[in-house]
């Protein structure tokens, strides 16, 4: 093996594409600790770190490296998503911040934008998160990230006829956005054109066969349309997919208890109340079905 840390950082890239990763981490190491000043080692370490799901460690080695390349505006931008990743909103948005401020690649400042734009609004800071999703449609008027975060803003509000437009367009740039479709059915069905909901719903499943949430909406369409059977096992897949979904097992047991299913339905409310025990809606739900079979109150604190 070489004993400079040039030679190693090639050897180390060399296992990373041959995917031995543990080899590629081990030379890395022996090249940052041969020169602790050589950045590419110390930012490809920080990047494989990052896509194999470790932003922890990813940001710790991003932090090291943006002081010897501080005006590196990739550096910042990738140590804001580890600091989302782990749930660090603010420090998120500083980072992101810092890379707006140093990025000169359009694209990568256009990615910057639209994810500044998600961390502020989940900050709750809206009229600067749809200041930024603008800034990155001014750069890139096709970023379909962007106009999707646009659509999804639109649709927390209310203003379902925009959310439309948004989500309409976000799908026809990039048709496999799964979350766009989703969200699109979600906005046709509160505006009662079910069909159309519908519509986008299947191609959402097509993409994305374990979305509880998409299969959820599907079964509150064809409930709505009559079709109780087939709401029921868009339903059942759902809690499949994820057991832990207290809504779809929500609407799931109201659809049994509908059936007259009362076994079935007491059990998923059982199991939705594991799920969100402070849930108001399924206390109701399930009281109510329980004040019907005249269930005595024991009973109820029993099984809740």
């Amino acid at each position: 093996a070489p004993d400079n840390a040039e030679g190693l950082f090639y050897l180390a890239e060399a296992h990373y594409r041959g995917m031995a990763r543990e080899k590629a981490e081990t030379f890395y190491r022996k090249a940052i600790a041969t020169n602790p000043k050589y950045v590419p080692a110390q930012n490809n370490l920080a990047n494989m770190l990052l896509t194999y799901g470790n932003p922890k460690k990813a940001a710790e080695l991003y932090k090291k490296v943006i002081k010897l390349s501080p005006k590196d505006g990739d550096l910042h931008y990738n140590l804001g998503v580890c600091h989302y990743r782990m749930g660090q909103l603010q420090p998120a948005k500083v980072a992101y911040g810092k890379a707006i401020k140093r990025q000169k690649n359009k694209d990568r400042l256009t990615r910057t934008h639209n994810n500044l734009g998600v961390v502020l609004g989940r900050l709750g800071r809206k009229r600067q998160m749809l200041k930024h999703f603008s800034a990155a449609l001014k750069l890139t008027p096709k970023y379909a990230p962007a106009i999707f975060n646009q659509g999804v803003a639109l649709l927390k509000v209310g203003q379902l006829d925009l959310a439309i437009k948004r989500l309409s367009a976000a799908v026809a740039i990039n048709p496999s956005m799964a979350d766009a479709h989703r969200l699109l059915g979600e906005a046709y069905m509160r505006k009662g054109k079910v069909m159309a909901a519908r519509m986008s719903l299947k191609r959402a499943l097509e993409l994305r066969p374990g979305d509880s949430h998409a299969r959820r909406v599907m079964g509150l369409t064809l409930a709505h349309q009559g079709d109780s059977e087939r709401a029921i096992r868009q339903l059942e897949a759902a809690v499949r997919s994820a057991p832990k979904d207290a809504l779809s097992r929500l609407v799931l047991a109201q659809l049994y208890a509908s059936k007259g299913k009362t076994a079935k339905a007491i059990d998923q409310y059982k199991q939705a109340l594991k799920a969100a025990p402070k849930n108001a809606d399924v206390h109701f739900n399930y009281g109510e079905l329980l004040y019907a079979k005249r269930a005595p109150e024991a009973l109820y604190e029993k099984w809740k």
